[in-house]
């Protein structure tokens, strides 16, 4: 990838990631944008040239054209070697046509042979079609991320004590406390 293909990629990525978070409930839509780019600030502080960070861009065999991008981090310092693949997109002319597929297999290959133990991913609970393509290619889920929605008020019922190295709320703040459970109390925080 050249530099003006770089720009290209970030131009495209960075309101795909807001959106994505957007639609996921995560982030608001007055500021998913600014948090996207510095996100991808933060990821990619040199750009292209940012070290352990290989970005491609996904090619149709025969007609050379551009389908997608992958971008794929490899934490070389790190004993296990862990690659991550931080963005994957097929562009949505070419989608259910094995392009996504076919790039998870070649990206496999290249981050193994940089001496990579594992490859890594994250995909939001509401694209139920990326969800499928990736356990269709072994990839399995190593752990969830729930949130709640706060709707004005938080109505928490807690125990007053709960078992040793535990917590309780006390005037809006979480305190340790020690002991068996004796009674609830009921907290509302807003």
């Amino acid at each position: 990838m050249n530099h003006y293909e770089y720009l290209a990629f970030i131009e495209m990525a960075i309101p795909a990631y807001a959106q994505a978070n957007i639609d996921s409930g995560r982030w608001d839509v007055s500021d998913a944008l600014e948090r996207a780019r510095n996100s991808y600030n933060s990821l990619l502080p040199q750009g292209i040239e940012t070290q352990e960070n290989y970005i491609f861009i996904i090619k149709e065999t025969i007609s050379n054209e551009k389908v997608g991008h992958i971008w794929v981090k490899v934490q070389e310092a790190v004993p296990t070697k862990p690659a991550f693949i931080y963005d994957v997109e097929i562009y949505e002319n070419y989608r259910r046509k094995g392009y996504g597929k076919s790039a998870l297999q070649a990206i496999e290959k290249y981050v193994s042979t940089l001496g990579a133990k594992s490859l890594g991913l994250h995909v939001f609970s509401h694209n139920s079609a990326a969800r499928a393509l990736y356990e269709s290619a072994g990839y399995r889920v190593s752990g969830h991320n729930m949130q709640k929605k706060y709707l004005g008020k938080w109505h928490i019922t807690m125990p007053t004590t709960i078992a040793p190295a535990s917590w309780r709320w006390t005037r809006n703040k979480l305190l340790a406390c020690v002991g068996g459970v004796s009674s609830f109390e009921e907290i509302s925080c807003t």
